[in-house]
């Protein structure tokens, strides 16, 4: 299990964080996930393996928000 930490600009409600935990959770691999819209942070648990972290934050971009690492 890794835990991968974004910074996320455009977040800044619960309707922006439930977009974004409904597209991270579709994806196969991802165990866990919390958004901070105040802090603007994603934190995500996931095998690595099966949810890859470009894979990941690809999915956070399509939801249009822009991740800044």
């Amino acid at each position: 299990m890794k835990t991968t930490v974004y910074k996320v600009s455009g977040i800044v409600c619960g309707h922006c964080a439930k977009a974004v935990v409904k597209a991270l959770g579709a994806l196969s691999g991802v165990e866990r996930i919390q958004v901070d819209p105040k802090r603007k942070v994603v934190v995500i648990d996931h095998n690595a393996a099966l949810a890859t972290p470009s894979k990941l934050r690809r999915t956070i971009e399509e939801q249009g928000y822009d991740v800044l690492m």
